[in-house]
């Protein structure tokens, strides 16, 4: 989001995330200490992987500043975004799926992919919390994330 679309991106670190919907209960809770897991990954890295499930963009700008505002974004080696399965707004004069995450997710300091196979539309390929893993991604290439269950 952050880069030019052709520019190849690879980085790694130690997975944590899930369905925004049901992570943003947990910011501020002693569940939610996504910056204490950062930390502990140390050199390794941490990526944050979230997916939407049924949130409208409104709701999901505000669990995106909640995230934010919570140090979630803090210190990251990446971001990925899963394919949103919530309806998106129709309206000419409404707020867009794609433009809610483009205003919220602009201007970090580390690689974010969005529209990857996760969450809760097909194919639905699964990432394992805790696991490492590296994430290759090119305009020519499409993206790869190996995991490394260790």
């Amino acid at each position: 989001m952050n880069r030019p679309v052709d520019t190849p991106l690879r980085f790694r670190g130690r997975l944590i995330g899930g369905c925004i919907d049901t992570l943003v209960h947990l910011v501020g809770s002693v569940f939610g200490n996504l910056p204490k897991f950062v930390q502990g990954c140390g050199a390794e890295g941490a990526i944050l992987y979230l997916e939407n499930a049924e949130m409208s963009p409104t709701e999901l700008v505000r669990a995106l500043h909640r995230v934010r505002w919570a140090g979630w974004f803090d210190g990251l080696a990446g971001l990925l975004i899963g394919r949103s399965a919530a309806a998106d707004t129709a309206g000419a004069h409404e707020l867009r799926y794609e433009t809610a995450l483009q205003r919220e997710l602009a201007g970090l300091s580390f690689p974010v992919l969005v529209d990857v196979d996760i969450g809760h539309r097909p194919p639905q390929l699964m990432l394992v919390n805790g696991a490492l893993a590296e994430v290759d991604w090119s305009a020519a290439d499409g993206g790869r994330v190996t995991q490394t269950f260790a």
